[in-house]
């Protein structure tokens, strides 16, 4: 049977919003509760719930979208959250959050969560410092990519894989 995949990659963003924060956070909340019920349906309908947006409201929004898309996609997908250079509390942030959403979805889609190690070449982190460090708009691309054509810029491995 045919598989599908959702991939939400995390590395240096911050978390976002949750559901109750963001569905507040604009003027236009009418259509977010609209998105969010459409989110809801689709997760209903695959997982044979009955949630409501209450009952999700401490989960993050972007969570809640990987997690509809997945719905949408086959009845034989998984959500997949690559996660890469994590620190402690990131990591059990994240166990926690999609541990929550796969309790409240009766497990009836695989979430995995998936932690990288990154070690960076010295050029790349020499780069990566001039990036962070810009002042007004920069442009690196050109240099970007002569790196990557000169040298291999990172080696990721695999740190772990929990299912949740």
């Amino acid at each position: 049977k045919d598989r599908g995949f959702c991939i939400e990659a995390k590395r240096t963003e911050p978390a976002y919003q949750l559901v109750k924060d963001w569905l507040y956070s604009t003027n236009n909340s009418d259509n977010r509760e609209l998105v969010l019920s459409g989110w809801l349906d689709l997760i209903n309908k695959r997982c044979r719930t009955k949630l409501i947006s209450k009952d999700i409201e401490n989960l993050p929004y972007q969570m809640i979208h990987r997690f509809a898309s997945t719905c949408k996609i086959n009845s034989n997908s998984e959500l997949l959250y690559f996660c890469f250079e994590l620190d402690e509390k990131s990591f059990f942030y994240y166990k926690k959050q999609l541990g929550m959403l796969s309790k409240l979805t009766n497990k009836e889609v695989l979430i995995k969560l998936a932690i990288f190690k990154i070690k960076e070449s010295d050029n790349f982190k020499i780069l990566e410092k001039q990036w962070k460090l810009r002042s007004g708009k920069i442009d690196l691309s050109d240099e970007v990519q002569q790196l990557m054509l000169e040298e291999k810029v990172m080696t990721i491995t695999i740190d772990k894989i929990i299912n949740l």
